[in-house]
């Protein structure tokens, strides 16, 4: 079964109603220290949308660990050199957008 596309664009309004779509009430269970840490670092009004932006880090994170499995399948693994490498080129990219005021 193919996975519905989700709007990962983690653009929520302050009920945590995306701007993409309606929102769907839910009842979720949640440890309490995990609870406690939201509450601390967000307080009582923006819950939803934290809970709303940590599941799209979620499928976002599970969408990118699904590709570069199917990506190491058919190409190899990728190597430590590789991975020392792009994230020269990204540290180098962000230093550079930085310096011209971009970032």
């Amino acid at each position: 079964m193919k996975r519905p596309r989700v709007d990962t664009s983690r653009s929520s309004g302050a009920d945590g109603d995306s701007s993409s779509g309606s929102a769907v009430k839910r009842s979720i269970t949640i440890r309490r220290d995990v609870d406690a840490s939201i509450r601390h670092a967000i307080g009582d009004g923006q819950y939803s949308a934290f809970i709303n932006d940590a599941a799209i880090l979620a499928l976002q994170t599970q969408a990118i660990t699904e590709w570069l499995t199917k990506f190491e399948a058919q190409s190899g693994e990728i190597t430590d050199e590789e991975l020392n490498l792009a994230h020269e080129r990204l540290r180098d990219g962000v230093s550079a957008k930085k310096a011209s005021g971009v970032l």
